[in-house]
């Protein structure tokens, strides 16, 4: 039988978690490496309520079954986090979706931007004050689309440019009414980033080790590496994970 090595160098969301279960249930792949990315975008439904009286429990993988809704199992319901039943035991593991968002940003490549006392480091606060507009108008911060292109404009372009990207109505007296603010807060508002990036390498270690555990319940040798220079690649840890074959000569 033929043996195959799956490799995911931009396994955005939850596709990092597929080809793990992938691995872990097919016969002829026999390695796997794989570079997460986009945690944000995973899915995390959750079957770990408390133990209580008459609420059943799941036959595939024992947890406690909610007894008014569709259950959502991890054997039945797949969900990119938690994968593990060691993290889904824990009583606080759920994870916002700010908290994945963050794990994505790498603290070595915002240092060289530090340094050179960039102009991009105004962005943050250009965002924040976008997003008291937004918060006037009942949005959230999933019906933004920022475009790429607009991240070194000047704040009054930067918001025009924002707001009619999503189709938001706004008046030119209402974004220049917030210009004052750019000055006096970027400062603040990039501590605070900082301090938040802070935590970051701690959220994706957690989504990092939820995957190897997983690989492990399954009884397969797993591990975590750094491979890349994080200041090209944020992404640079990568597990890597094998199984016991026997060769086809000696068998």
């Amino acid at each position: 039988m033929r043996k195959y090595l799956l490799v995911g160098l931009h396994t955005c969301g939850d596709l990092a978690p597929t080809i793990l279960r992938l691995f872990a249930k097919s016969e002829t792949i026999v390695g796997v490496v794989s570079v997460g990315c986009c945690y944000m975008k995973l899915t995390c439904l959750s079957c770990d309520l408390p133990p209580a009286p008459n609420i059943p429990t799941c036959s595939s993988c024992g947890c406690h079954m909610a007894a008014t809704s569709v259950h959502m199992c991890m054997e039945t319901n797949p969900q990119g986090y938690p994968m593990s039943m060691r993290i889904r035991s824990l009583p606080s593991h759920s994870l916002s979706y700010e908290a994945r968002e963050m794990a994505c940003h790498a603290l070595e490549a915002y240092t060289e931007r530090l340094e050179d006392t960039s102009e991009d480091l105004h962005v943050h606060c250009h965002r924040a004050l976008v997003e008291v507009i937004l918060r006037k108008r009942g949005l959230k911060r999933g019906q933004l689309k920022i475009p790429r292109s607009v991240s070194k404009l000047p704040f009054v372009d930067y918001a025009k440019a924002v707001l009619q990207s999503t189709g938001v109505s706004f008046t030119f007296e209402e974004i220049e009414a917030l210009v004052p603010m750019t000055v006096e807060w970027w400062k603040r508002v990039t501590i605070f980033f900082l301090l938040r990036l802070l935590l970051a390498p701690c959220v994706e270690t957690l989504l990092l080790l939820d995957r190897v555990l997983y690989l492990q319940e399954q009884t397969y040798s797993a591990s975590i590496m750094p491979l890349f220079e994080p200041r090209v690649s944020p992404r640079n840890l990568v597990i890597v994970a094998h199984k016991h074959c026997v060769n086809n000569s000696e068998s």
